[in-house]
């Protein structure tokens, strides 16, 4: 196999279904498509067997090639990232990683096509958080929850609306944006720069208006995001954390004693927005995302300085400032229920307290049935 017969046997693939998502190559296992968020093997591969550690070591190879940089990253640490074109219009984000001694590669496709925040089926309170000037944005959740593709409407909106300046660091470049009314520059960790402490320190000196950094994964990171934001700089970041307690605690946690109250002081006055997301099994086939979403505001500062406390946590702050389009998980699920996106089973397996969302679902039933058997169509308790 040489890199041209990989092109054409993923070509052959995609075009016989257009909805794949992405490949994995892993010794001992048949090569694998991922569909709507499952693992399977095309019919046309079965007949190949498992993949053995030569197998993947080639296929590796393959896409390394001409990537010096890249190959030295995955012998020091053990994995890299970057893009790798298939065609022009098949883009894939590759993961290629030891475990076990054994070479994995996972391809995830990245998509051409920039989703509008109305495409999306945003929350409204979006529209307000891309107008923000400066200060700090976290989109937050593990990988493959679509983050990057919240970030990208989020970034054709302000492409769209502002004359600004942006400057994108990425590992790897997942959309490509055109410019609008924004002049836009993305760079690729890798090829473009070495890593975002760098890429970032670099990017302050280009006089952008909006700075999106892919991840921040360490305090060095932290750090320049932190005095980007608090320099006039509207910086737009993720993390992988599961919840708005889950990406204060895992950004605070970098640092320890003196330096973490700091970090906590700072964080504080910086952050504008944390949106946790989640995608979750719609009605009908696909996925839908739910979100937690919290601003800042008083309450929210003192709870990250001085850590939350008995009727003082995140969740109880957002849901006094609802009306501000602050929301839990579990709002997003009872939402989705009620917009019949989403089953009562799929809202109550990823709500963060299912009792409480079992408890509302029930409730929302019961109206419903003492609805209909009304007379003259009157709820049952206007009827009594």
């Amino acid at each position: 196999m040489d890199r041209l017969d990989l092109q054409a046997i993923l070509s052959e693939l995609l075009a016989e279904n257009e909805d794949i998502s992405g490949f994995n190559f892993s010794a001992g296992n048949l090569i694998r498509a991922e569909l709507f968020g499952e693992l399977s093997t095309p019919p046309m591969l079965e007949d190949l067997g498992a993949l053995e550690s030569e197998d993947t070591e080639l296929i590796a190879n393959l896409l390394l090639e001409n990537r010096p940089e890249l190959k030295k990253e995955l012998i020091e640490s053990g994995s890299c990232d970057f893009s790798f074109e298939v065609s022009d219009a098949n883009r894939f984000r590759v993961n290629i990683f030891r475990q076990s001694g054994q070479m994995s590669v996972v391809l995830r496709r990245l998509s051409n096509d920039i989703k509008s925040l109305d495409d999306l089926q945003s929350p409204k309170i979006f529209r307000k958080i891309s107008q923000e000037n400066y200060g700090l944005i976290v989109v937050a959740g593990a990988t493959n929850q679509g983050k990057s593709t919240t970030i990208a409407a989020i970034l054709n909106e302000i492409n769209i609306n502002n004359s600004n300046h942006i400057v994108t660091l990425e590992d790897p470049i997942e959309f490509v944006h055109r410019p609008k009314k924004s002049v836009i520059n993305q760079r690729e960790k890798g090829s473009d720069f070495v890593n975002y402490s760098e890429g970032l320190r670099s990017a302050l000196r280009q006089s952008p208006h909006v700075i999106v950094v892919g991840e921040v994964r360490d305090p060095d990171e932290m750090e320049v995001v932190l005095s980007a934001a608090e320099t006039g700089h509207l910086v737009i970041t993720t993390i992988h954390a599961s919840s708005v307690r889950g990406t204060i605690q895992r950004m605070t946690g970098m640092f320890s004693g003196n330096r973490e109250l700091e970090i906590r002081n700072r964080l504080a006055t910086s952050l504008k927005w944390i949106v946790g997301q989640r995608l979750i099994p719609r009605e009908g086939g696909g996925l839908t995302a739910i979100h937690e979403i919290i601003g800042n505001n008083f309450r929210v500062q003192e709870a990250i300085k001085k850590g939350e406390s008995q009727g003082r946590t995140y969740e109880n702050i957002i849901e006094k400032n609802s009306h501000d389009g602050w929301q839990t998980f579990d709002d997003a699920c009872i939402q989705s229920y009620k917009q019949k996106l989403i089953s009562a089973d799929t809202a109550v397996k990823n709500a963060n307290v299912p009792g409480n969302v079992q408890r509302d679902i029930n409730h929302l039933q019961n109206s419903v049935s003492g609805y209909f058997s009304a007379p003259s169509g009157l709820r049952l308790a206007d009827a009594e």
